[in-house]
């Protein structure tokens, strides 16, 4: 009972994080629900960009930046383009203090608190921390279902 339980509420979940990410106004139905694999593929597509700033061309740069502006309206605007083009060449001035240990994207958002810069990006710093909290929400909601057994 409770795998059902925590397998239904699961692609519920997973259901609405797609449906709010494409803007898709409809009723949430667990019967068509996404395979976790989709989902990332989903999130990959959306903020892939940030993972690899300084090998993109401008054109895939912008592209890349109209997408996450189109998947999230509400919490980005059309400024968050020409940022993201300005914060790459931004990053190309430190790229080589990036440690080993923690992630390009976390990285990125320790680069704008140290730097100050958070004025100056803000559009980007609030992108990555849409990313960042992303996976610690997934991470939480299946922590939580796991002791329901």
């Amino acid at each position: 009972m409770f795998t059902k339980l925590r397998l239904n509420s699961y692609a519920c979940m997973c259901e609405t994080r797609i449906g709010s990410a494409r803007q898709v106004h409809r009723p949430v139905h667990c019967f068509s629900r996404p395979t976790p694999i989709q989902a990332y593929k989903l999130l990959v597509g959306q903020f892939g960009c940030f993972g690899c700033l300084s090998t993109l061309s401008p054109e895939e740069l912008l592209t890349a930046a109209k997408t996450l502006v189109d998947s999230y309206p509400n919490d980005l605007d059309n400024s968050f383009v020409d940022e993201l083009c300005h914060f790459a060449k931004f990053v190309d001035i430190f790229k080589d203090d990036e440690p080993g240990n923690i992630s390009t994207e976390l990285f990125l958002y320790k680069l704008i608190i140290d730097k100050g810069v958070q004025d100056t990006f803000l559009s980007v710093a609030i992108a990555l921390r849409m990313y960042l909290v992303l996976m610690v929400t997934k991470c939480s909601a299946e922590r939580s279902f796991s002791k329901l057994k």
